[in-house]
């Protein structure tokens, strides 16, 4: 959730519009986590490390559609947002 932060903050536009903008479709569903909550499964695997070898471990605090992270933002800041798909291209640049 962080990166929301830095390498994928948002941009504001012209009319003050907070935008979200991603190589994605908007109904792609991202698992999100805050690194604060990786901590105790760290402490998990690092005190049993026999138990997880060969295992994908997944780690998600949620699970929402692209399109709800800009109304999550709004519903939480009062700023308008929305979110916006990028082609390949536009966000290498």
């Amino acid at each position: 959730m962080q990166n929301w932060l830095s390498s994928l903050k948002p941009k504001k536009s012209a009319d003050g519009t907070m935008i979200f903008a991603l190589p994605v479709d908007e109904k792609t569903t991202l698992h999100m986590v805050d690194i604060e909550d990786t901590g105790p499964i760290i402490t998990a695997i690092l005190n049993d490390p026999e138990k997880y070898v060969g295992q994908d471990i997944c780690m998600c605090g949620d699970a929402i559609q692209f399109s709800d992270v800009p109304k999550i933002f709004t519903k939480v800041t009062g700023v308008p947002a929305s979110a916006k798909t990028l082609t390949e291209a536009e966000y290498r640049l």
